[in-house]
């Protein structure tokens, strides 16, 4: 029988996501209110202490961030503030999407804190552990709302210089 891990995190840096997510929140709900369209080239970014979502040239200082992590949702017929804030909030998804969301944001705090470990990257943990269920979330929301074959342009990457 394998052993558990735990880990524990800074209280601030979890405090600190928590409030990143209240804030993606409030951000998405505003831009619903007023901006019925579609996004033209939708990225959500994942940077240190905030998440962001957009055109992707609206967001080309937060995608330069170092560290940082973004999603590019883009489904046939496009997707709007409310369909984003309904990936990330909305039920079924919003208990696993905001722990998912929570972690990214904790492991790019760490990131920035200490760097990148020698042997498994940190980044690549956080892409296969965190973003990549996100990626998912968003693939089965794309085809619940537009069932197809292939979902096009749906992607998630990260950013880490060194």
């Amino acid at each position: 029988m394998s052993k558990k891990t735990t880990f524990r995190f800074p209280a601030a840096d979890v405090l600190a996501a928590k409030a990143a997510m209240t804030a993606f929140h409030d951000h998405l709900v505003a831009k619903a209110a007023v901006n019925k369209e579609t996004i033209d080239d939708p990225h959500v970014v994942f940077g240190v202490g905030e998440i962001v979502a957009g055109p992707k040239s609206d967001l080309a200082a937060k995608l330069a961030a170092d560290p940082s992590a973004y999603l590019l949702i883009d489904p046939p017929g496009g997707i709007t503030y409310a369909e984003l804030h309904d990936i990330f909030f909305g039920a079924p998804r919003q208990k696993e999407a905001e722990e998912l969301m929570g972690f990214t944001l904790v492991m790019l705090q760490m990131i920035r804190r200490v760097g990148e470990p020698k042997g498994r990257s940190l980044m690549a943990f956080t892409e296969e552990k965190f973003l990549f269920p996100l990626l998912l979330m968003a693939m089965e929301y794309s085809n619940e709302k537009v069932p197809q074959q292939i979902v096009s342009r749906v992607e998630y990457s990260t950013r880490r210089y060194k």
